[in-house]
């Protein structure tokens, strides 16, 4: 027996990967010369996610705009898959 399960991205993952894109798009712009922390920029990121998977993300202490929006994508599909399962 052959099992069959067809992926799509979630619209939740979708649009923290949208989020994502263009949140590094614009801090680009604002921050050119590198003079905001790090801290300060992942904080900014954490302030326009849902509430519940900002202590998710928070709880990993991600240090840079990267590792913040890795360990988001990380969290989603987290969250995601133990909803599927626990179905």
């Amino acid at each position: 027996m052959i099992l069959s399960v067809e992926y799509t991205l979630p619209k939740t993952l979708c649009k923290v990967n949208f989020y994502a894109e263009k949140f590094k798009r614009l801090l680009k712009k604002v921050n050119s010369t590198n003079v905001l922390l790090d801290k300060y920029i992942v904080r900014l990121f954490l302030n326009r996610l849902k509430k519940n998977i900002i202590l998710l993300i928070a709880f990993s202490q991600p240090k840079n705009v990267d590792e913040v929006i890795e360990v988001a994508r990380l969290s989603l599909n987290y969250a995601i898959l133990s909803n599927v399962l626990s179905a």
